[in-house]
């Protein structure tokens, strides 16, 4: 399964590729990250002075290496020697669903394209009650992103 190539600038609207993208995140005032985006790289990047102190290209966020880093905001992992004095990485993400959303945008097939189509009546009443697992199945992901068509 191949991970997404193209996305929506969350700026501009316009496709966002991997060679063009950047992924965004500002802290809040309690230090924690927040406002996760996609945009292009240079004139959709949000500025720093607004909080956004992190960024990373598109790029590093994809594919297996960009799940490895996605994965090391929830834990360095047992490689890594905890230091009690630090809080772990998930107590720096200020919404975890927010974070999950931008997971799922950077990670799973079909989930950028099928996101769009979310609030549509008939895909609300297909996945009213499913559960959370079986509504991001990639199968059910391509079915809803094929509706766009």
């Amino acid at each position: 399964m191949n991970s997404p190539s193209a996305w929506v600038c969350d700026k501009c609207s316009d496709e966002v590729t991997v060679e063009k993208g950047l992924v965004a995140a500002r802290r809040d005032s309690h230090g924690l990250f927040q406002d996760w985006r996609i945009v292009h790289n240079g004139q959709c990047a949000p500025a720093e002075n607004a909080g956004y102190t992190f960024s990373v290209e598109l790029e590093r966020m994809v594919g297996q290496d960009g799940l490895s880093h996605l994965l090391s905001f929830l834990s360095a992992g047992p490689l890594q020697s905890p230091d009690p004095a630090s809080p772990s990485p998930s107590e720096e993400i200020g919404n975890f669903d927010a974070y999950v959303d931008i997971f799922r945008r950077l990670q799973t097939p079909f989930y950028e394209k099928a996101r769009r189509r979310f609030e549509d009546p008939e895909v609300q009443e297909q996945f009213h009650e499913a559960n959370a697992a079986y509504t991001y199945e990639v199968a059910n992901l391509e079915s809803i992103a094929k509706g766009l068509n």
